[in-house]
């Protein structure tokens, strides 16, 4: 016949199981808000570097941008750093160093004014984070010219971001859990320690060691131990009786 599930294995189980689904949902939890905070942290860093090659560039009489000499970061310069700029407009197409070999979408135009930052947008190199800024420069004679500046970086970098945050989560998450383990496993034991009491002191009253359990169990055991003590001293009485039986 099979044996059912000690208490405290039941206990244990339970235990498990909650512990499990709080961190596994904290875990989640934690991942997501920091894949959000990673997230906007990229867009302003994007948006920086953007306003960067804004602020130091300038347009000529004749219509012609003037790009700063140094850019923001010199990863702008190396090539296929995962860090690319461009500048389109009309009659105007140009891209960092960083993007040789790239295809990297500088492909719409903003009214001045305004920005746009989406992603991860798919490329021949994988997926990029892009911002852009639409701004007009005036060239005199009422005249003005649209540009959308653009900066762009390798996804690469947040997923590695993500994942070190990842890595983390779960060392500590499950260092916590082995703690929270032994602590709960420690505590049942303490909480069940009366009910082996129990069964100890029932065994020495099968024994004939006592003559019923004491009264000393915590009050939530009181009502059980005062029924084993009735019957106890029932089938006693009854023993007793029988025994006066036999003998008359």
């Amino acid at each position: 016949m099979r044996r059912a599930l000690s208490l405290q294995t039941r206990l244990l189980w339970a235990a498990s199981l909650a512990l499990a689904a709080f961190l596994g949902v904290t875990g989640y939890a934690l991942e997501q808000a920091f894949t959000k905070s990673a997230l906007q942290s990229t867009r302003e860093r994007l948006r920086s570097y953007v306003l960067s090659y804004i602020a130091g560039s300038d347009m000529n009489v004749r219509g012609t941008l003037i790009l700063p000499e140094v850019p923001p970061d010199p990863e702008f310069e190396r090539p296929q750093s995962g860090l690319y700029a461009g500048v389109t407009g009309p009659d105007y197409d140009w891209r960092s160093t960083s993007t040789l070999g790239r295809q990297i979408p500088f492909d719409i135009q903003l009214e001045p004014g305004r920005t746009q930052f989406d992603g991860p947008i798919e490329t021949n190199i994988g997926g990029v984070y892009r911002y852009a800024q639409g701004v007009a420069w005036e060239i005199g004679g009422g005249k003005e010219v649209k540009m959308t500046f653009f900066v762009a970086q390798s996804e690469t970098a947040l997923k590695r971001q993500v994942n070190v945050c990842r890595r983390t989560l779960f060392f500590h998450l499950g260092s916590a859990a082995a703690v929270l383990l032994l602590v709960q496993v420690l505590m049942l034991r303490w909480s069940l320690r009366p009910l082996r009491q129990v069964a100890n002191d029932l065994g020495r009253v099968e024994r004939g060691e006592r003559d019923s359990l004491p009264d000393r169990y915590p009050r939530e055991l009181s009502p059980l131990t005062s029924s084993i003590n009735d019957v106890i001293n029932n089938e006693r009485a009854t023993a007793i009786r029988w025994a006066i039986l036999r003998t008359a």
